[in-house]
């Protein structure tokens, strides 16, 4: 009885361990939509950071999520058309895009 026991504890942390595991890939940023090209990015040095801009251009408003080489990822931005908004960011880091969120 106690092996039977074992046998369902083990198969059922095997099976939330590969829940956990798999539940990750859908966040992953690899599988993020990516903005769309009508909006913009700008790139300038503030004193010790980068400030990255991003500007929607598009005709309808975008959520959008600066994605950071090397530093912490924005949270989600809406901007409405023609509006911009700016993320600072430690000068050793990299703007790799902008997703959609």
């Amino acid at each position: 009885m106690k092996s039977v026991r074992q046998s369902l504890v083990a198969s059922t942390v095997l099976s939330l361990a590969a829940v956990g595991l798999f539940s990750g890939v859908a966040a992953s940023p690899a599988l993020a939509a990516r903005a769309p090209s009508c909006v913009s990015t700008v790139t300038d040095i503030v004193g010790p950071y980068k400030h990255f801009v991003a500007y929607n251009g598009c005709n309808s408003t975008q959520r959008i999520k600066f994605i950071v080489n090397f530093g912490l990822d924005s949270p989600c931005y809406t901007l409405a058309p023609d509006e911009g908004k700016g993320f600072l960011s430690p000068l050793a880091t990299t703007l790799d895009r902008i997703d959609s969120c």
